[in-house]
């Protein structure tokens, strides 16, 4: 070991300062990123002056860092200027600069005279100073309390006072931080983290601004590093070590080599996050931050929105989804569609019927898909490889193997994004607007992606019979075999359960194995409020042995991963259910509520048929063979023989339906509606309480309104099987009615069509309570 002979105290002095210059620009480039974030998300207003409370914070960081008093001083008299500089951001309390100049030559001038001339009458100086901070400080006073007494009522303020006053003051204590813990406890790492937390929550809860993590990281590694080697030499220097200058060189070119590589294969590398854990956090506090974000929402309302970042069509189909609880959507409705299929019969009509294959002829059953999935993961799905093309508006991108019918659908999107967009089965063309197709291989649709408010699709939809579907036992092509039976490590348990339902059936075709298993899957409860699985534990295996309730995401990943395990291709579709036929408009109007999950399964030369395991849905109905109506098959095994209908039954279920419709719920043709939505409301309210009398639900004595709605919604849960979706039908008819009676909000017309929409869901609810209702007394 040798020891330095001569320690020059200039070089010392030297070293230090060209450090610490070269630490405060580093550090400079650090805290800028937060601004600068903020700024590209857009939802801080004038947020570029958020830059000047970086740079203040900092340098008053690495000056007080310096002076020889007590911490717990530096810390009061550091948040004491954050504030004051927070206040004068947001209010701007103090006048300017170029008003408090003149002021001053106006006291120059005031004095002077006075002494001079001894004028008394002259105004008093900085008077125009003065009075412009008392007014501002009166409007900061009101609109706190504005803003106070809005956030504590719960309704929304426009006033961003306070916003301006958070923000400017968290970045001026997250930027003086810095400076501080670098320069008095030389803490790089401590320094620069609550700095990297704030950034990180911004860009993850806007979803803009990502290149400045990357800066901010590439910051933060040459900082370690610098402020290392700096540690290194002072305490070498302090031992009187001798060591090399070239030291500090060759130790900066390696850790610029280092973070260079570091951010490259950052950059390079797929993001992966583990869903489970954080599906598992916001599950169980998710309603708690659901109503401290709305409540924030109200209070900073005037905050700007954050824009919508428009990814390619490729990233917009790959995103994965992952099976937990059940959300429940609400009646806000996403879009409508414009059909080629001939409209629904009416509720005339349907007196006339009593056949659902003649029905279901009249009304083809159509699901409004927007993307699939290949790839089960034991707690959800993803996609594999993909490709984005893009069409010109007209063009056909692909020409289906199969035979099948045209359906033209025009879609009006109201509170749907535009992306990724619904269609019918396999999209052949969009008519009118340019359009792109995301593929996972050659042929092999993921999803359609339509950056318009409004377009026509033309779909080629599969149109099968039974006797087809059976006899589609051909081979698979190589990339459905490789892709669509592929499986995880899923429990035995699950295959074993697939493979003895389909030998106790007795079924050997791939449609009969469908059915097979999607009628045992409709046996089990639907629930929206299931509770989510464990984290180590398959989602398949959790509904089927543990849960046995859920809804279509676990009914439409069961039904794919038991179809898999028994040879059957098939995948994960996810899009929209029809939705409720307006027949003034001539449209299916789809609401959130419709929000569904399916499986497809693939039939050679026939192309990928859906199925329906979700039991309160109906199933697709299909003819046996061409021209037969008589609905769809029981598996081959299963089949019995169907005896005659006694004509007496027939008669009596026609009476029955006119009863129903005419007396318990009239037709449209006996009804009057009100283009005014406030009356439509009020009238929907009337034809509930109606409908519910025959089902001896009617009002009690003394019941509001709202009393007796969240009883019927109480009764119909406890009557059948709805998982929350009766009450939640009843709740949008419970506030939209009491907005018609007493608020003076002007109703829209969107709002009487999602109470007509809950009514007519429950309708079936009503009618079921009806057959089972007891009988009156007397």
């Amino acid at each position: 070991m040798t020891y330095r002979t001569s320690t020059s105290a200039s070089w010392a002095r030297s070293r230090s300062r060209s450090s610490y210059w070269l630490l405060y620009v580093l550090a400079l480039a650090a805290v800028i990123c937060l601004p600068l974030s903020i700024r590209s998300s857009g939802w801080v207003p004038e947020a570029d002056r958020l830059i000047w409370a970086a740079f203040w914070g900092l340098g008053v960081g690495f000056l007080i860092a310096q002076a020889r008093v007590p911490d717990w001083m530096t810390w009061l008299g550091s948040m004491v200027l954050g504030v004051e500089y927070s206040l004068q951001f947001a209010a701007k309390l103090a006048p300017g600069l170029a008003m408090l100049l003149d002021d001053a030559l106006g006291a120059f001038s005031w004095a002077w005279r006075a002494l001079v001339f001894q004028n008394a009458n002259l105004p008093l100086p900085f008077a125009r100073s003065l009075a412009y901070s008392v007014t501002r400080i009166n409007e900061f006073i009101d609109n706190l309390s504005a803003w106070a007494g809005a956030a504590q009522v719960g309704t929304a303020s426009e006033d961003i006072t306070v916003l301006w006053i958070a923000v400017s003051l968290a970045v001026w204590l997250l930027s003086w931080h810095v400076g501080y813990e670098l320069i008095r406890q030389r803490r790089p790492f401590t320094a620069l983290l609550p700095l990297g937390v704030a950034l990180v929550s911004n860009v993850s809860f806007t979803d803009v601004g990502m290149p400045y993590v990357h800066v901010y990281l590439a910051i933060t590694l040459a900082t370690l590093v610098i402020a290392n080697i700096d540690r290194l030499e002072r305490l070498w220097h302090h031992l009187g070590l001798d060591f090399s200058a070239e030291l500090r060189r060759d130790t900066l070119l390696a850790g610029t080599g280092i973070t260079t590589l570091v951010l490259l294969v950052a950059l390079i590398m797929p993001y992966r996050t583990w869903n489970d854990a954080a599906w598992f956090f916001w599950n169980r506090v998710g309603p708690t931050m659901e109503q401290i974000y709305e409540r924030l929402d109200k209070a900073f309302a005037g905050r700007d929105p954050v824009p919508e970042p428009t990814p390619d069509p490729a990233s917009a189909a790959m995103s994965g989804h992952l099976i937990t609880s059940g959300l429940g959507g609400d009646e806000d409705i996403l879009f409508t569609v414009q059909v080629s299929d001939p409209r629904p019969p009416d509720e005339r009509e349907l007196i006339a019927m009593y056949d659902p294959a003649e029905i279901s002829r009249m009304v083809p059953k159509r699901y409004w898909r927007q993307r699939t999935y290949d790839i089960y993961t034991g707690s959800g799905w993803e996609t594999s490889g993909h490709e984005a093309s893009e069409y010109e508006a007209g063009d056909d991108w692909i020409t289906p193997g199969y035979d099948g019918s045209e359906v033209a659908q025009t879609f009006t999107l109201l509170d749907l994004q535009p992306g990724l967009a619904p269609a019918v089965n396999m999209p052949v063309r969009v008519e009118d607007q340019r359009y792109a197709i995301v593929v996972r291989g050659q042929d092999d649709m993921t999803a359609l992606v339509v950056n318009a408010d409004q377009y026509t699709v033309v779909s080629m939809a599969p149109k099968p019979t039974v006797g087809q579907l059976r006899q589609a036992e051909g081979q698979y092509p190589d990339w459905v075999a490789e892709q669509y039976l592929a499986l995880p490590d899923v429990p035995s348990t699950v295959t074993e359960l697939a493979q003895g339902l389909v030998d106790e059936a007795g079924v050997t075709t791939r449609y009969d194995k469908a059915l097979v298993i999607q009628e045992y899957l409709r046996r089990f409860i639907y629930d929206l409020e299931v509770e989510p699985p464990p984290l180590d534990r398959d989602v398949v295996e959790y509904f089927l042995f543990d849960a046995q309730r859920g809804y279509c995401d676990y009914t439409a990943t069961a039904m794919v991963v038991m179809l898999r395990s028994v040879g059957v291709a098939s995948r994960y579709a996810q899009g929209f259910g029809q939705g409720r036929f307006d027949y003034d408009a001539g449209v299916y109007v789809v609401s959130d509520q419709n929000r569904h999950a399916w499986p497809e399964v693939y039939f050679p030369d026939l192309g990928w048929v859906e199925f329906e395991p979700t039991p309160i849905l109906s199933t697709w109905t299909r003819p046996l063979s061409p021209g037969d109506l008589s609905g769809e098959a029981v598996p081959a095994s299963a089949q019995d023989q169907r005896s005659g209908v006694p004509r007496v039954v027939v008669w009596g279920a026609a009476l029955a339906g006119v009863v129903l419709f005419v007396v318990v719920w009239p037709p449209k043709y006996l009804r009057r509606r009100s283009s005014d939505p406030r009356q439509a409301v009020i009238d929907i309210y009337g034809r509930l309480v109606r409908a519910a009398r025959w089902s001896n639900l009617e009002p009690q004595d003394g019941q509001t309104p709202g009393e007796y709605l969240h009883y019927l919604g109480a009764q119909l849960e406890a009557r059948g099987k709805y998982g929350g979706a009766a009450r939640q039908g009843v709740q949008v008819i419970d506030r939209l009615y009491q907005q018609a009676r007493y608020s003076q909000r002007q109703l829209a017309p969107s709002d009487s069509l999602r109470a007509e929409s809950a009514l007519a869901r429950l309708s079936g609810g009503l009618w079921r309570v009806w057959l089972r209702r007891p009988k009156r007394a007397g």
